[in-house]
């Protein structure tokens, strides 16, 4: 598969200060932090049409509170695969437009690969990490997205990565991410990561 790059769109910034609005609800945890992260929270950056956002809680005990809350709700799809790999992250992702001819065959947790319907992935509007705040991850995401709004060049050679990998075939979509990994890694460790 091919990974859709697409120019900026002001209706990304828009979508998460939507999705914001409905995760505090959803949510009744008092400090919640709610970020927009990723390329799509990048004014002027090309990016894939799903927005990222990172819901920080302050311990171990409020991030299974807030998995809790949003776990079985509707259109939110949690991927429990990924939690022996990062155990300190759970990750759901918010479809949107899904057709009701297909929406009762999409499961609520993703357990391993083959639990995911292929037809979910034209349907992610949002991949929602959450994370305690004190946590590396959250610290290095927030750091990353801040050095591409103000850094022009880190900016220019991020976007033209991504154009480039753009160009490859994927088997999987994670596969693409991991393949901006050591560009990331790399801007983490010359800004003291």
């Amino acid at each position: 598969m091919k990974i859709k790059i697409v120019p900026h769109q002001i209706e990304w910034k828009e979508k998460f200060e939507k999705e914001k609005r409905i995760l505090k609800e959803l949510i009744p945890i008092p400090g919640l932090k709610i970020e927009h992260i990723g390329s799509t929270s990048v004014e002027g950056m090309a990016a894939k049409p799903v927005v990222d956002i990172m819901l920080g809680v302050k311990n171990n005990s409020e991030l299974e509170q807030l998995k809790n809350a949003l776990y079985g709700q509707p259109n939110y799809v949690y991927y429990s695969k990924w939690e022996p790999v990062m155990p300190f992250r759970k990750f759901f992702v918010k479809l949107e437009n899904v057709p009701q001819n297909i929406s009762d065959s999409i499961p609520i947790d993703i357990k391993i690969e083959e639990d995911q319907p292929e037809t979910i992935l034209q349907y992610r509007g949002c991949h929602i990490h959450s994370v305690v705040h004190s946590h590396p991850f959250w610290e290095k995401h927030i750091a990353f997205r801040n050095h591409l709004r103000n850094d022009p060049e880190t900016f220019k050679k991020y976007q033209d990565l991504k154009f480039g990998l753009s160009q490859k075939e994927w088997e999987r979509s994670e596969d693409f991410s991991k393949a901006k990994t050591a560009f990331i890694l790399s801007v983490l460790k010359n800004l003291g990561f």
